[in-house]
């Protein structure tokens, strides 16, 4: 079995950063409850929430694993910042996964390339999906571009016209040393806002087999507004 390193953690890191900065832009993705759902969904304009949370990070491959926590706080006017309080388990992930997880995603909120996975019609055509088991309206997305940030998959749309889940693949594989990069992303509405709340993603890695990452939000305050949790 091919030994956890530096290395071979930035291979990882890689798959998982744009699993985690690919689905942020959508962040304050909405729907509206309509029968013309997709029209809908698309005319409904973006809101980015300024919001301050704690997110558990845990990620592991190899036989290892590790996890942080870290307070993070987003503003339209002062990006992302994040600083961490916590963490267990293998030196290697903590330090060469999960962090550079959540600097790239600071560096690339900064530069302004989380446009380049927004959730409309500049990146995706959208067309209806069969609806889940429980009945949850699918809105299909198919990538017009093969590009690393790009989800290939679908939104489920509740009856309030929130986005409850994001999931499907990368529509390319960022490197040669990944195969394949599977996402889940749950949401829940907060303090009046459509907010992610998890992040389940798993890639299948060439030789190194298959490495997986968690990441949940606890939010303490959004668009101002105190949450309890």
């Amino acid at each position: 079995m091919p030994l956890l390193t530096r290395t071979n953690a930035t291979r990882f890191v890689t798959a998982f950063i744009l699993v985690v900065v690919g689905a942020s832009a959508l962040l304050a993705a909405r729907a509206p409850a309509d029968d013309n759902l997709i029209d809908r969904f698309l005319q409904h304009p973006s809101e980015l929430h300024t919001y301050e949370a704690v997110r558990h990070m845990e990620a592991a491959s190899l036989g290892h694993s590790g996890w942080i926590e870290a307070r993070t706080h987003y503003a339209p006017g002062d990006g992302f910042t994040f600083t961490v309080t916590a963490s267990g388990g293998s030196g290697i992930i903590n330090n060469h996964v999960l962090r550079p997880i959540l600097q790239r995603e600071k560096e690339m909120i900064a530069t302004g390339d989380s446009s380049k996975s927004a959730l409309d019609k500049r990146n995706y055509d959208f067309a209806a999906g069969e609806r889940d088991a429980d009945g949850t309206p699918r809105i299909l997305l198919h990538p017009l571009r093969r590009e690393e940030t790009l989800i290939d998959g679908s939104v489920l749309v509740g009856d309030s016209g929130d986005i409850t889940r994001l999931e499907g693949r990368l529509a390319k594989n960022p490197s040669f040393w990944v195969k394949r990069a599977d996402i889940v992303r749950s949401y829940a509405r907060i303090a009046g806002a459509n907010v992610p709340v998890k992040l389940e993603s798993v890639a299948e890695m060439r030789i190194f087999g298959r490495a997986t990452m968690t990441m949940t939000y606890a939010y303490s305050n959004i668009d101002g507004q105190n949450v309890s949790n």
